[in-house]
């Protein structure tokens, strides 16, 4: 993904310096070069940031699978109290739980515990 977006950045910068001065000039092509700059950094970013979130996400999934204690907002989540919903990525309390019944827990307000 990030090698065909920094390909695409080269071709538009590329077309964007070929094109005559007439038609646009050289401070409207800096601008120009400059925002594309500014879109791919923030593009790039974001991915960082949704690949870090994910990676956790993953390790707190896989914490839980393997029967390990996960806190919740103060509260300890584990696999015989509560059930994994993968769809929502939160772990909802199980049916046979009367005193947790209709509790949910989304997995980003989650931590592994040591």
């Amino acid at each position: 993904m990030q090698i065909i977006l920094l390909l695409i950045v080269i071709l538009l910068v590329l077309l964007i310096l070929a094109v005559k001065k007439d038609s646009i000039s050289n401070l409207n092509k800096l601008y120009i070069i400059l925002i594309l700059l500014v879109i791919v950094g923030s593009i790039v970013v974001y991915q960082f940031n949704f690949s870090k979130q994910e990676k956790q996400n993953r390790t707190i999934m896989n914490t839980y699978k393997q029967g390990k204690i996960i806190s919740c907002n103060g509260m300890e989540i584990n696999n015989k109290t509560y059930r994994l919903e993968t769809g929502t990525r939160s772990f909802v309390a199980k049916k046979d739980n009367k005193e947790l019944k209709g509790i949910i827990h989304d997995i980003g307000d989650c931590a592994i515990k040591e």
